[in-house]
C-alpha cells in the first residue's frame, strides 16, 4: 500500500492507492490497470473539494471507465449520491486529467473496463481521499485493502458494438431517459468468466439488463489481485442506455466524436 500527501492552494489531502506495480503478482501475462504514482497520474490530479473539505462533508463515488492502453481514462461515467455533485465533479477531472498505469496482457498494453470506489474522508485536520479499485465487493472495497477486482479486457467501444447489434436485433427503440443495466460477473483465478447475472435494471423488465448480460457473454478478464496475488472475484458494469453511442454510427453537427478523442 502506498500513500502520497499533496499540498495544493485550497487543501491538503492524503491519496492512497491500493497496489503498486512493484508488488503484484498477477496471473501468467496478465496485470490490471492501477493507480500510478507521479505527478500527471489520477491520484495526483484528484482532490478535495475546497468548500466540502472546509465543512468536513465526506462522500463516496463510484465510476466506471475504459481505460486506454496509454493509461488514458475514457468514457467516464460517475454515481453518487444527490446533492454531492462537486464530489463526482472531482473525480471526473482527476480521471479526465490524469493517468493509469495501462493493464499489460502477455507484455502489451491492452485497453480495460473497470470499476473503482472514491471514498472522500474529512476526519481531523487532514482530509484524505482514498481510492479503491473495487465496486462489486463492498466489503473489500471499504475495507481498504490491497485489493484490484476483475478488469474486463476490451474497449468500451467493443462493449457498445455489441449492445448495439442487440438494440437493433431486437428491434428496440433506446428513448426511455431511464434505462440502465448494472450486472456482475464472477471471474476465477485465470480470468475465465464463471457467471453473470442482474444486479439492477430501470426500466424494470424493459429487457435492458438481458442485453448488456448477453453483451458481456464469452469476455475475458485480468482476474482479481488481492495483496499481489491473483483470485476469484466479481466485476460489476453499469450502462446508462441513453447515454451508450453506437461507436460506428457517424454522427453530424458542429463536432463529430471519433472513438480516439
Amino acid at each position: 500500500m502506498k500513500i502520497i500527501r499533496m499540498r495544493a492552494a485550497f487543501c491538503l489531502a492524503a491519496i492512497l492507492f491500493l497496489a503498486g506495480v512493484d508488488q503484484l503478482q498477477c496471473a501468467e501475462g496478465l496485470r490490471p490497470a492501477m493507480i500510478g504514482g507521479g505527478a500527471d497520474s489520477v491520484a495526483a490530479k484528484l482532490h478535495y473539494p475546497p468548500k466540502e473539505r472546509d465543512s468536513k462533508t465526506e462522500a463516496v463515488v463510484v465510476f466506471f471507465c475504459e481505460v486506454a492502453a496509454n493509461g488514458r481514462a475514457k468514457n467516464v461515467r460517475t454515481y453518487w449520491n444527490k446533492g454531492y455533485n462537486r464530489f463526482g465533479d472531482a473525480v471526473e477531472k482527476a480521471l479526465n486529467q490524469g493517468h493509469f498505469v495501462p493493464a499489460m496482457v502477455e507484455g502489451k498494453p491492452l485497453p480495460v473496463l473497470i470499476g473503482a470506489t472514491v471514498f472522500f474522508f474529512a476526519r481531523g485536520d487532514r482530509p484524505t481521499v482514498v481510492i479503491s479499485m473495487a465496486t462489486a465487493d463492498k466489503q473489500k472495497a471499504a475495507a481498504m485493502q490491497n485489493y484490484i477486482q476483475p478488469q474486463m479486457i476490451g474497449s468500451d467501444a467493443d462493449l457498445r458494438r455489441k449492445l448495439w447489434d442487440l438494440v437493433r436485433s431486437a428491434k428496440i427503440l433506446v428513448n426511455d431517459a431511464h434505462a440502465n443495466a448494472e450486472v456482475m460477473v464472477t471471474v476465477d483465478a485465470n480470468g475465465n468468466l464463471l457467471n453473470t447475472k442482474l444486479v439492477a435494471e430501470s426500466s424494470k423488465n424493459g429487457g435492458w439488463g438481458d442485453m448488456l448480460v448477453k453483451a458481456m457473454s464469452g469476455a475475458k478478464f485480468i482476474p482479481a489481485s488481492n495483496n499481489g496475488k491473483p483470485e476469484q472475484g466479481e466485476f460489476t458494469w453499469a450502462v446508462r442506455y441513453n447515454e451508450t453511442y453506437d461507436p460506428d454510427h457517424v454522427r453530424t453537427g458542429s463536432h463529430v466524436r471519433h472513438e480516439s478523442e
